[in-house]
């Protein structure tokens, strides 16, 4: 819109993840991120069955391996957690006494993994944590120090990969969508996305609050309670259909929710 133009700025090139060196905005203002969260990156973890120490997941790759080779184009192999990112969010669970799903049965993983006849990582024993919203929420907090924040996003996903918090993987062909079992795949050919935990993101993005800065009033919605909330009855009469009183609005988005983070001044 010509009347708006002046006061709109694109900025090419440039992530929010990682903004300039120097750039800070201390006006007062909102960020909003629509289906941001889910294709954030995540990291894979697990603890060692031997003494606990947390491990990272790297996947290598062998541009030159064929169809069917062992282990394959694209591996996956665990060594002593040293990315900052994952040692920080692994501090934050611990401070926040979050239990880690993997740790559920571990006596009987142990079996299965040291003394099993061949060389196995159950998938259970790994989980997928959420680094890449980690870094979202420190670079808003470093970044836009006086911001509000509204997202919206899936909160539960069918069909995902095996692990805990893993993905859902998928790709089209011939027009039909095709879900996969792994991540382990060509990059650029995949849509891989993740389900985000509302409660875990808003206890992090608390706990990054500035020492002596007061809380300020936050809400986890889900997206018809969140539509029936905000939005003019007449815009929710808009949208239901006539005959069986059905609204995708509120009836479809089931696994959809909005975190609502609002400063007071």
């Amino acid at each position: 819109n010509p009347r708006h133009g002046s006061r709109v700025h694109f900025h090419p090139d440039v992530s929010i993840l990682t903004p300039p060196a120097g750039f800070k905005e201390e006006r007062a203002c909102w960020i909003l991120a629509m289906e941001v969260l889910d294709n954030l990156s995540r990291d894979l973890v697990k603890f060692r069955n031997s003494d606990g120490v947390l491990l990272e997941a790297r996947v290598l790759t062998d541009p030159t391996a064929t169809y069917g080779s062992v282990p394959g184009k694209y591996w996956r192999e665990f060594q002593v957690a040293r990315d900052p990112l994952i040692l920080e969010y692994a501090h934050l669970a611990d401070e926040l006494n979050w239990k880690w799903p993997s740790l559920q049965g571990r006596p009987i993983r142990r079996a299965l993994e040291n003394f099993g006849p061949f060389e196995y990582i159950n998938p259970w024993s790994c989980e997928f944590i959420p680094t890449g919203s980690l870094q979202l929420l420190k670079s808003l907090m470093a970044h836009f120090p006086r911001h509000s924040l509204l997202c919206s996003d899936f909160d539960a996903l069918p069909d995902t990969v095996a692990g805990h918090n893993g993905p859902v993987v998928q790709t089209r062909f011939r027009g039909v969508t095709v879900p996969c079992s792994s991540v382990l795949l060509e990059r650029g050919l995949f849509d891989i996305f993740f389900a985000t935990d509302f409660v875990k993101l808003a206890q992090i993005h608390a706990k990054l609050r500035p020492p002596g800065q007061k809380a300020h009033c936050y809400s986890i919605q889900k997206h018809a309670q969140f539509l029936k909330t905000w939005s003019n009855p007449a815009d929710l009469h808009a949208t239901t259909t006539a005959k069986s009183s059905y609204n995708p609005m509120l009836h479809d988005f089931e696994n959809v929710s909005f975190y609502t983070f609002r400063r007071e001044n």
